[in-house]
């Protein structure tokens, strides 16, 4: 049942990679889409008749937000619990500390070449010359950009890469960019922003609103099981490009890592929470060397 699982691809797939959502898809994706909900009632049938593990009942497929990697966020066949909470309020993200953050945000570019495909997403600066984004960013990249708000250009390194956690850190000479303060916890109803790169760019900020905090098990980047998350799941509407970028406390500090969005409903997207990230950010901090980027992520 696991290994049906795992081969299961998300229905949106198709949307994602090309840049398309609900309604304004194709005709022939959209019936691509009706097969595999088909076969997705199939697995939740197995899945009524056979009981999965007790670690395993958080929820279905996610996608990552970029267009190649799909690793599974939850474990399971069953829906994803959607904790219900109101919609945030837009403003909240055109307030001065939003826009002064917005200056630590920078577009990701990598270049895979031994995979023949290139790779965008967002990043933010949390230490002076580090740069956070997910792992599935950069994954089997031998060439890796940053361009900043000003359009700055710099190559970057490598340094920290974990394929679990879907994090890592890039470093970049002379980069003249003040670095994001990380923040308090956020908690359930409490607004935050999603700021970053959808599409390659530009730049936007969209307001969202936590539903909660929950512990996820599911795959890494490559699809090896058994990797437990922690992460805020969120009512927000995030896009391809999205993946690595801030999700920003009200007062322009940083809360998490944005790098899923849910299957079942299209205005849950979820972040990793800050104690994910702090150990990576720690030994990218220790070493400074320049790390691989492991192999690419299934296409």
């Amino acid at each position: 049942r696991r290994r049906l699982g795992q081969k299961l691809k998300h229905p949106q797939l198709a949307d994602l990679a090309a840049g398309r959502h609900g309604e304004e898809a194709a005709p022939h994706v959209r019936q691509h889409e009706l097969a595999l909900v088909a076969q997705s009632r199939v697995l939740a049938a197995i899945d009524d008749v056979v009981p999965a593990p007790t670690e395993a009942m958080l929820g279905r497929v996610l996608v990552t937000l970029d267009r190649y990697g799909v690793p599974r966020v939850f474990d399971g066949l069953s829906a994803e619990p959607v904790m219900p909470v109101g919609p945030a309020d837009a403003a909240i993200a055109s307030t001065p500390a939003i826009e002064a953050a917005g200056k630590g945000i920078l577009r990701i570019d990598a270049v895979a070449i031994s995979c023949g495909r290139s790779q965008e997403g967002t990043g933010w600066v949390a230490e002076p010359g580090l740069v956070v984004t997910n792992a599935h960013v950069v994954a089997g990249a031998e060439q890796v950009t940053v361009t900043t708000p000003q359009g700055q250009r710099s190559r970057a390194e490598v340094v920290a890469f974990d394929p679990d956690r879907d994090l890592a850190v890039l470093a970049v000479s002379r980069l003249e960019v003040a670095p994001l303060r990380l923040g308090a916890d956020l908690g359930h109803g409490d607004e935050a922003v999603i700021a970053g790169y959808p599409g390659g760019g530009p730049y936007r900020v969209a307001a969202a609103r936590v539903r909660g905090s929950l512990s996820a098990r599911g795959d890494d980047i490559y699809g090896t099981t058994g990797v437990t998350r922690e992460l805020y799941a969120l009512r927000a509407d995030v896009h391809p490009g999205n993946s690595g970028g801030p999700l920003l406390r009200t007062d322009g500090s940083v809360a998490g890592v944005v790098f899923a969005r849910s299957v079942d409903d299209p205005h849950t997207a979820y972040a990793l929470r800050l104690e994910e990230l702090r150990p990576v950010l720690a030994e990218a901090g220790s070493s400074g060397e320049s790390v691989g980027t492991g192999r690419c992520t299934a296409a």
